[in-house]
């Protein structure tokens, strides 16, 4: 260094640490897990909850506070990433099971597809159809909109219902499984379309179809039709359409005309009356 040594050398030196991706992992758990159990009592059921379900809670809350104030969450910082490519997550015992419960009390804060789940463990096909219908109306109102759609869980009902909505930044909002109350009472179409603080049109899976064995073709059920006058007229809509999987789509409009293969672009667009949309999986 021709006579210029320096006065001061950096060099990296192997320490140990708590301080790791992994229980970063598990601080943030249960930090999540405090936090869950801290919002409890602004849920309108708390007070029916059991004595025997307050104690375990208050366990619980107590434990974890134990838990981060005890090595090694002490010394560990706040998770910025989930490691779930960590193999100490994956392998190593107490680490593996911690993830498997973060897994599920994901899911358990997300009904919408914790149900799906139990669809698919039941072989309820209603039920599976009721939620493709609503990410297939989704996708169509998507392409109606022009805009990329945010989806999600309403989490401070998440334990009384299975709501969700998609929101289409200013054009409308798609919620899914969300009651209105009507001048007659609540009424719970499975879909309702919502632009400008108003709804406008209400969809209703219905996983059922009668045949018109005239046309050959299988077509929406008469009560399902006069559900959806109910919809209609209780809720001061626009329109309201049920959703089957058959082979005919129709809209009766309030001037007495018909529109044969009316799609979501439609009724989304001002028809005002009721209809059926024939839509199945797997079928362009």
């Amino acid at each position: 260094l021709r006579g210029k040594a320096p006065t001061r050398v950096w060099q990296r030196l192997p320490e140990e640490t708590f301080d790791t991706p992994e229980n970063r992992f598990v601080r943030g758990f249960c930090e999540a897990l405090g936090s869950a159990i801290a919002a409890l009592p602004r849920q309108p059921w708390w007070p029916n909850v059991p004595d025997s379900k307050l104690r375990l809670l208050t366990d619980a809350k107590a434990a974890l506070a134990g838990a981060l104030r005890a090595e090694p969450l002490v010394d560990a910082g706040p998770m910025r990433r989930l490691p779930f490519a960590s193999q100490v997550l994956l392998r190593r015992d107490g680490y593996r099971e911690l993830r498997d419960l973060w897994q599920r009390f994901q899911l358990a804060r997300r009904p919408l597809f914790g149900a799906l789940s139990e669809a698919l463990e039941l072989r309820d096909v209603a039920t599976l159809y009721e939620m493709w219908v609503f990410f297939a109306l989704v996708d169509e109102l998507a392409e109606v909109t022009g805009v990329e759609p945010v989806v999600s869980v309403e989490p401070e009902l998440h334990l009384q219902h299975q709501t969700a909505r998609a929101t289409f930044g200013p054009a409308g909002t798609l919620w899914y499984n969300r009651g209105r109350r009507g001048y007659s009472g609540l009424l719970k179409p499975d879909y309702l379309w919502r632009v400008s603080g108003r709804d406008r049109v209400a969809f209703d899976a219905k996983f059922r179809m009668t045949p018109d064995e005239m046309a050959g073709e299988n077509v929406a059920k008469r009560a399902d039709l006069d559900k959806m006058h109910t919809y209609r007229d209780a809720l001061a809509l626009d329109a309201a359409v049920c959703v089957y999987p058959g082979d005919v789509s129709v809209f009766r409009c309030t001037d007495g005309t018909s529109v044969d293969g009316v799609g979501v672009r439609e009724v989304v667009e001002g028809l005002a009356g009721v209809g059926a949309l024939a839509r199945r999986p797997g079928k362009g």
